[in-house]
Parts: structure tokens; sequence; C-alpha cells
């Protein structure tokens, strides 16, 4: 269903639609897997944001990126995390991310210990590598170079995600809220374009 454009929203559901895709070519050049945890598991807790992106092959600067699924969802660690390496597998991906300051240790046990669950049960054959990132900026800064690459036509949905498009196209830097899809995706595209523009990263870690 159409939505009405945002005044001061980044994204625009018209921009995301012209680049829409059926699906990502064979070839891809990196698949992450970034997680926005929530700080909470209540009643009124935001979702557990999962998103699966990949580059392109080519020069980083002019390659394309594609969003190949949303795996989001409202659990406690031990589900979200289990359901993180799961779409880790089911796509191949290179790494999972976290933003180190939401959740720290916390989130990258989580994950580890999914990880050696499904690995002793036969879910998964490798464990995936799991990366800290942390930004220098706010999330304005971090999402403004994200919303170019869309504005450039350079990021592709391959399909559709109603959640998470919502989001985009309802989130302003004025909001006061944080959206868990979102900031999920804005994770997983900086990390594959490594900008280095302000709010980019200032440091990675496993």
């Amino acid at each position: 269903e159409a939505m009405e454009n945002i005044p001061g929203a980044l994204w625009d559901l018209g921009n995301i639609d012209s680049y829409r895709v059926q699906g990502a070519p064979e070839t891809l050049a990196r698949i992450v897997v970034a997680v926005d945890p929530a700080a909470t598991y209540t009643e009124n807790s935001d979702e557990t944001g999962i998103i699966v992106a990949a580059s392109g092959a080519g020069n980083p600067r002019q390659a394309p990126y594609y969003v190949l699924a949303d795996a989001s969802l409202k659990a406690e660690p031990a589900q979200w995390a289990r359901a993180a390496v799961r779409v880790w597998h089911e796509n191949q991906a290179d790494s999972i991310i976290y933003e180190s300051n939401q959740g720290g240790l916390m989130v990258r046990d989580s994950i580890k210990h999914a990880s050696s669950q499904l690995l002793k049960d036969g879910e998964i054959n490798r464990m995936p590598v799991v990366t800290a990132v942390r930004a220098s900026r706010g999330k304005a800064l971090r999402a403004e170079p994200i919303a170019t690459l869309y504005g450039l036509g350079r990021v592709h949905h391959c399909g559709a995600f109603p959640e998470l498009e919502s989001q985009m196209t309802t989130w302003t830097p004025e909001s006061p809220t944080s959206p868990d899809r979102l900031d999920a995706l804005v994770w997983a595209l900086s990390a594959l374009s490594q900008s280095s523009q302000p709010g980019g990263f200032i440091g990675t870690s496993r």
C-alpha cells in the first residue's frame, strides 16, 4: 500500500520501489547479518532487528548492495540468537555483526552459545564469525550515508519487506524512537560499504 511521504524522512517508498529486484545475482562479494538487539524482553519491548544484506562484485565505492532478508522478531536472547545464526547459515553469510554498545558481551555470548547448540544439533556445519562494531556518531549521521546510497540507486531490496520499509519511510532524524529493523539495516550496509563519512565505524573487534 502507498504511504504518504513523511517530512524529513530519509527514505521514500517510491525510491525503494524503483530499484526493487526479484533476487540478488549469483555472485556476491560479501554477505553479512546485522543484529540490533532489544534492550529488554517484555510485552512492550521492541523487536530485535535481524537484517541480511550483501554487496555486489566490483569496487566497493561503486558496487550495488542487496537487502536479502528480514528475520527480525520479538524474542528472548536465546531465541533471537538462534534466529540470527539460522539466517546466517541459510544465506551463507560471512559474519554476524552487532553494536558493542548495545548489549555488548551478552549479545556475543548469546550468538556463540546458539551457534554451538545448532552445530551440535547438526543444523549448521561451521561457527560464524561474530564481530562487534562501534559508531563514532549518532544514529542520524550513520543513517544519512546509507540513505544517500539508496538515492543513488545502489541499494536493491530483493522482494518486499513491509515492516522494514515502514520504519524506513516514517523515521526522521528528529524521531524520539530508534527502530530496530532500520538500525540493523544501517549497521549491515555500513559494514558492507565501510563508509568513511561522519558516523562511520571507529573500530571493530571479534
